[in-house]
């Protein structure tokens, strides 16, 4: 027998069943360790009620867009400048209800607010942190919670920066 022969030979089909069951068994050991040691947490206390919520949101999300409002940010170094435009409100001579805008900071809750924007024909000035922002608008007209509208929009404020010194 040649050189070539007996290195083919090393492996036999008769260990094959041995290392399959052996590495499902690996494997299956290593799930069962893992389940017995994480326990699954809860995310929600009652997620029917949740979900109930995130489709309210949305729908108040598509009324605010059927409604025809646009709503445009500024963003500036000393916070952001928000502007509602609607075609269709502005002929028809309807005013726009009262809104409110909830400020949520990611890095830091103290910074969260709600503002009150009354007139929203009038552009809303808004002093922020530099850094990441979601801004959620809405108005309920009539206080009609059926009614809702609501949009959200994530900026980011940018730093001031001043002059860079070089020597």
């Amino acid at each position: 027998m040649s050189a070539s022969g007996s290195a083919r030979r090393w492996w036999s089909w008769g260990y094959t069943p041995f290392v399959v069951i052996g590495a499902a068994a690996i494997a299956n050991t290593v799930m069962i360790v893992t389940s017995t040691q994480v326990r699954p947490q809860r995310v929600a206390d009652n997620p029917y009620l949740d979900s109930q919520r995130f489709d309210a949101h949305k729908q108040a999300q598509v009324r605010f867009t059927e409604a025809g409002l646009v709503l445009s940010i500024a963003e500036l170094p000393t916070g952001a400048i928000l502007s509602l435009h609607s075609a269709a409100l502005a002929t028809s001579g309807t005013p726009l209800g009262p809104f409110t805008v909830a400020q949520y900071r990611p890095a830091n809750a103290d910074w969260d607010s709600v503002v009150p924007w009354q007139d929203p024909t009038v552009p809303l000035q808004l002093t922020l942190q530099p850094g990441p922002w979601r801004l959620t608008i809405s108005t309920a007209p009539d206080g009609d919670p059926l009614k809702t509208m609501v949009v959200t929009r994530d900026i980011i404020v940018p730093a001031i920066t001043g002059p860079t010194i070089t020597n």
